[in-house]
């Protein structure tokens, strides 16, 4: 909904994981024109450690000495819904992140059960 009708919007970010058919291949130009697919505001190798800032829609793809990739994931944005804005009594944006990884588990344990 839009105008004056429509409900107060509240977003949060998260991270979620990505392309995880590329993990154990090499970072190369075939790996990058995927990442690119996903249009970031700026990708980021690393061999493990990463800063806990936040720039919506960056990709970090984690790769080993050999530069092979063991996981990629994107910074997304997330609406958050009021029942969802706190956790443990905090008004943030990490309960929806725990509910949407819930959700996520849950479908993918109905999918192996079928």
């Amino acid at each position: 909904m839009t105008g004056l009708h429509a409900p107060p919007s509240h977003t949060g970010l998260t991270s979620i994981t990505v392309l995880e058919f590329l993990n154990g291949l090499p970072l190369d130009k075939v790996a990058e024109g995927y990442l690119h697919a996903l249009r970031p505001s700026i990708v980021r190798v690393s061999t493990g450690e990463v800063t806990c800032d936040c720039r919506p829609w960056r990709v970090t793809v984690l790769v080993d000495r050999a530069g092979k990739i063991q996981q990629i994931t994107q910074e997304v944005e997330v609406e958050l819904f009021p029942q969802h804005l706190e956790y443990r009594g905090h008004p943030c944006g990490h309960a929806h992140n725990v509910l949407l990884r819930d959700a996520i588990r849950k479908r993918d344990a109905k999918e192996v059960a079928k």
